[in-house]
């Protein structure tokens, strides 16, 4: 077996592990971004940190996963579009980690 069947196997181990994450997840992330919305019927990015903060999840997985959970509510790549405006994980109240 050489190196890149290593790193093939390593890819393949971490996508079965986002996806069980995702499945352990889901309705949980569903029912906090529900209760955001339809508290404030909106979504704003200090509401994603919360998230972030309150699953301990990177911004780049929470954003992914928020998308799916949300049936489309949360619109895939936000996260992403906020960084190229230039908003930092801590401006939106991220405070674990390496979010950047």
């Amino acid at each position: 077996m050489g190196k890149s069947s290593g790193v093939f196997y390593k890819v393949r181990f971490y996508r079965v592990k986002h996806k069980e994450l995702y499945d352990f997840l889901k309705d949980e992330l569903k029912a906090e971004f529900d209760k955001i919305y339809n508290s404030q019927n909106k979504f704003i990015p200090r509401n994603l940190g919360t998230l972030a903060n309150h699953f301990v999840l990177p911004l780049p997985i929470l954003d992914d996963f928020l998308n799916g959970a949300t049936e489309g509510k949360y619109p895939i790549g936000t996260w992403e579009s906020l960084k190229a405006r230039g908003l930092k994980a801590t401006d939106i109240g991220v405070f674990f980690g390496d979010n950047d």
